[in-house]
């Protein structure tokens, strides 16, 4: 059968032709059972592989019917199919069920399970509109609880923002937007504060002993105290009276009197 060809990667480095794996770009592993369909564009030739597991029952329904315009009437022929007799047992027992059956088995199929039997076509279910609108809607609606979980603060986040309220001072809770007028006008009022002089504060509690009292006295209450001596001896009434004759007698200053 020159159309398709079964095998066992001998390398892994030709990669699936199914549209999925083809986007992933995922290959076949090296040893993995395949089946290559034969394709001649009259540009190139070449076998296109694909792993036995995206085999669709399409595909294996168009192999029984070749398989049997081969076998003759006999029944089917499995030794006219291109590569069966390389296959190691396991392997050709698996293609032999598939044909017999009409798809793969569903422990080797990688599409949806619904379209792994015979006269169904494609890889994956499809959806009708009305289903998929709905499937989208509930992916939408799944993924929007999901954000609004992820945004609940838990309860150590609702005590710590709380902790924070309370320690924030009640004038920053109370501040309001000022206007223009209010800024000027509470400049003015700092200014006029600054200008007034700040009076020292009196002490509050009196000095305890008599030193520490005489001790505080500022510059006004200063007075001006007698300097400490012997007083002077007093002069007897003799030494008086004696001094007041001495006085007496002394000649008064001036000009002499000429004479005649």
């Amino acid at each position: 059968m020159g159309s398709y060809r079964l095998e066992e990667a001998s390398t892994g480095r030709a990669g699936c032709q199914n549209k999925e794996c083809k986007e992933a770009k995922i290959k076949i592993a090296k040893g993995e059972l395949r089946l290559g369909s034969w394709v001649d564009t009259g540009n190139f030739q070449s076998w296109y592989w694909r792993h036995w597991g995206c085999v669709t029952p399409k595909v294996i329904t168009n192999l029984s019917e070749t398989l049997d315009e081969v076998s003759g009437a006999d029944g089917k022929d499995f030794s006219e199919l291109d590569g069966y007799e390389d296959l190691s047992s396991e392997n050709q027992e698996k293609v032999r069920k598939a044909l017999e059956q009409g798809h793969v088995d569903d422990e080797d199929w990688k599409g949806d399970p619904d379209v792994n039997r015979p006269g169904k076509t494609g890889f994956r279910k499809r959806a009708t509109p009305k289903k998929k609108k709905e499937e989208e809607e509930e992916e939408e609606t799944e993924g929007e609880e999901k954000e609004k979980e992820e945004e609940k603060p838990t309860k150590a986040t609702k005590r710590g923002r709380a902790d924070h309220e309370e320690a924030e001072p009640a004038t920053k809770k109370a501040r309001a937007p000022r206007s223009k007028k209010a800024a000027a006008q509470e400049v003015v009022e700092n200014k006029e504060a600054d200008a007034v002089p700040k009076q020292e504060p009196e002490p509050k509690t009196k000095p305890s002993s008599k030193r520490a009292r005489a001790a505080v006295v500022t510059a006004d209450d200063e007075v001006e105290k007698p300097k400490r001596g012997r007083k002077p001896k007093a002069k007897p009434q003799e030494d008086i009276e004696e001094e007041v004759v001495q006085e007496k007698k002394k000649p008064r200053r001036g000009r002499r009197k000429s004479a005649e």
